[in-house]
């Protein structure tokens, strides 16, 4: 078993903008669940996104940023 769940992956270009990336996030959700955990790269918009999730919400997704990640995509991680 994983110990970091599931992993979801997308591509950022230069123009995805924070509500690109909460409709993203949403859908994300609906799909797989809430996430205790999201680990993301260095993205303003992302950040921005969950946080503004949770704020709508009332949820408390932990934002786990890395600057550079091994790979160009953002990675969520669902915790289980």
């Amino acid at each position: 078993m994983d110990k970091h769940g599931q992993t979801i992956d997308f591509l950022l270009t230069e123009h995805r903008d924070t509500e690109a990336a909460l409709r993203f996030l949403k859908k994300a959700i609906r799909r797989n669940g809430l996430p205790e955990t999201m680990t993301i790269d260095g993205s303003d918009a992302n950040e921005a996104a969950i946080k503004r999730y949770n704020e709508e919400h009332g949820t408390n997704i932990i934002i786990r940023q890395v600057k550079y990640l091994n790979n160009p995509t953002t990675l969520f991680k669902r915790l289980v």
